[in-house]
């Protein structure tokens, strides 16, 4: 080997380094720009799992992108987009989700589980996020931990347009038919009272619907349990 050749080896090594730390500095830059999107305090049990979370997603060149096109927007942009994928997740995955939707509905109070139940709240755009916070705040942290691992899942679900798995009017129907059975005679009226009318509802009717309908889907058989975990993830 030249000297030439022996002092450019070292040149091309050290290049290659730098290289690299300079896309690990411009990683790490944009780690903390997505962490100081973080909108809770230090203090919660939602800061940490969240941060990780923004943390993944602002190395996703694809995820980046589309928050620049968004521009002021880019924040419900990021959120939207975790929302139309949970279509797109796998019944396993959904059924983690169910779980802890159903835990959360347990953790509030009446007239939030009431506004969970509904989808949100006319009157209040707020309402529905701030129910749904204060559950998963009172969650073990390995639930909390799931939840935003779903979220990421979902992103990345969204992002792939990975196709999503269906379920057929016919299986909704039955697997609908199948959770009614198994509850007693009174609780089956009462379900079928509430659940077409659950806006126009009561905060104990429309919350007890909630409440039922989460897990009477859990404690349901396979593939049951997932076609009614897909048909919760449409609402």
């Amino acid at each position: 080997m030249t000297r030439k050749m022996k002092i450019a080896l070292p040149l091309l090594i050290a290049g290659v380094l730098s290289l690299g730390a300079c896309q690990k500095a411009q990683q790490k830059a944009q780690e903390e720009i997505a962490a100081a999107q973080n909108p809770y305090p230090a203090g919660s049990p939602l800061h940490a799992p969240f941060d990780r979370m923004l943390r993944k997603l602002a190395n996703d060149p694809r995820y980046v992108a589309l928050l620049k096109q968004s521009g002021p927007q880019a924040q419900q942009a990021g959120f939207q987009l975790a929302q139309n994928g949970i279509a797109r997740l796998d019944h396993a995955t959904l059924e983690q989700r169910l779980e802890i939707l159903s835990q959360v509905s347990d953790k509030v109070t009446v007239p939030q589980c009431a506004v969970l139940a509904r989808g949100g709240n006319p009157n209040d755009a707020q309402a529905l996020s701030a129910a749904m916070l204060s559950g998963l705040e009172k969650l073990p942290q390995a639930q909390i931990d799931r939840w935003f691992d779903v979220s990421l899942k979902a992103t990345d679900a969204e992002l792939n347009k990975t196709p999503a798995q269906p379920v057929t009017q016919e299986q909704i129907h039955a697997a609908m038919g199948t959770l009614v059975k198994s509850l007693p005679a009174d609780q089956q009226q009462r379900l079928m009272r509430v659940l077409p009318e659950i806006t126009k509802a009561s905060d104990e009717d429309a919350c007890w619907t909630a409440r039922t309908l989460y897990r009477q889907a859990l404690a349901a058989p396979e593939p049951v349990r997932g076609q009614l975990a897909w048909v919760f993830a449409q609402q």
